[in-house]
């Protein structure tokens, strides 16, 4: 059994009611995709992917992606933000083909109208990664 991971960390984040939307899906394919239904541009979107193949691309922001073992179902984990939207914002990553698993949400900004939530650590940072030998 092989299980990779990592995390994100953001201040401005509303302390009382923290997430919005949040939604998982599975599927089997080269594309692990998740929809944030729309809320605000106020709002950060994240999503965490795994899948059986290496991830290779998004959509959007790439926070960080552990690429650790293909024998696997979930031995390769990535991390990703977009701006919140009114409208849905899709989180897509490219792997290859085969199984993988995805959670999407978005973050509740706190305070004042235009101070959003800000991506501010990588606990799994290339650094990290890099001095580790992964």
């Amino acid at each position: 059994f092989t299980s990779s991971g990592g995390s994100m960390s953001f201040t401005g984040v509303d302390q009382a009611t923290p997430l919005r939307n949040v939604d998982g899906a599975t599927g089997n394919g080269a594309s692990a995709t998740n929809a944030v239904t729309g809320g605000s541009t106020n709002e950060m979107v994240f999503s965490f992917e795994g899948g059986g193949s290496a991830l290779t691309t998004h959509n959007q922001t790439t926070r960080f992606v552990k690429n650790q073992s293909s024998a696997s179902q979930c031995g390769n984990f990535g991390g990703a933000t977009a701006a919140g939207s009114a409208s849905t914002v899709t989180m897509t990553r490219t792997l290859g083909s085969d199984s993988w698993a995805c959670i999407a949400g978005a973050l509740q900004a706190a305070g004042a109208a235009g101070a959003g939530p800000v991506a501010r650590q990588l606990i799994l940072s290339s650094a990290v990664r890099r001095a580790a030998g992964w």
